[in-house]
Parts: C-alpha cells; sequence; structure tokens
C-alpha cells in the first residue's frame, strides 16, 4: 500500500494534490505544534527550525512504514529510538540494549 501510494503521488496529479492538502493541513501542524512545545521547554534543540526537526521525525517514521510494509522487522528498535531521541536533543546517545520488532 505505501509503495502504490508513492506511485499514485508520482503518476497522478490530483492524487499528488489531495495528499499534499491533506499532509498539510491535518498532519504537519501538529507535529510542527510538537516540536515548537518542546523546543520551547528546552526538551528539543533549538539550532535547528521546527519544520526541519518535523521533517527529520517525518522521514523516519515513513522510512519505518516502508520497512514494516515490506514485512522486514525494524532491528534494535531502542537503539533506533534513542538515535533520533539524540538527533532532536541536545542529549548524547546512551546505550542500548538489542530488540527487534516484527
Amino acid at each position: 500500500m505505501y509503495m502504490e501510494m508513492g506511485r499514485k503521488i508520482r503518476t497522478d496529479p490530483e492524487f499528488k494534490r489531495r495528499y499534499e492538502v491533506r499532509t498539510q493541513e491535518s498532519l504537519a501542524p501538529p507535529l510542527l505544534e510538537h516540536v515548537h512545545a518542546e523546543q520551547e521547554r528546552g526538551a528539543f534543540r533549538t539550532d535547528a527550525p521546527p519544520e526541519q526537526i518535523a521533517g527529520f521525525i517525518g522521514l523516519v517514521a515513513n522510512g519505518v512504514a516502508v520497512q514494516l510494509g515490506t514485512g522486514e522487522p525494524i532491528r534494535n528498535v531502542d537503539a533506533l529510538i534513542e538515535f533520533v531521541r539524540s538527533a532532536v536533543t541536545d542529549r548524547a546517545p546512551t546505550d542500548t540494549r538489542r530488540r527487534t520488532r516484527p
């Protein structure tokens, strides 16, 4: 489904328009608000704009969705979460034990 959606976005201009409108109106604002709030309270780094951090989080989430959609498990989930956390905060990564999720 996820791969099919990518194909439709590339080949169907009307579908692409609807997808972009939906993303901009209903998906992006809550994530941007969350990132901004986390920056305000000092939990997220402030050397990058909220749009950049939200874009990174979205990219990782999309990659996870594609990988799970193809039936490939996420290897070492704790390390992935810690890597994302260290990327959006000023905190250095910590050691994580290896855990796989289907």
